[in-house]
């Protein structure tokens, strides 16, 4: 258990150290990626074309009217 103790008391304090750093000083942790998403249809327009398809998903996925 003292091990243990010891281990993560050294863990924090260097994350304590690394988190204290200028910005202006280089990092041992690496920067994320950028986020980049580019959505595969612009939404706000309306679906065109395939109309018997949409029918016929709309008539199964309605409620069952039995």
């Amino acid at each position: 258990m003292d091990e243990l103790k010891g281990k993560v008391t050294q863990t924090l304090a260097a994350l304590k150290r690394e988190l204290e750093k200028p910005a202006d000083e280089p990092s041992a942790l690496p920067k994320p990626p950028a986020f980049y998403a580019k959505p595969p249809y612009t939404p706000g327009h309306a679906f065109r074309g395939r109309a018997q398809e949409l029918a016929t998903l709309d008539a199964w996925a309605g409620p069952l009217s039995r």
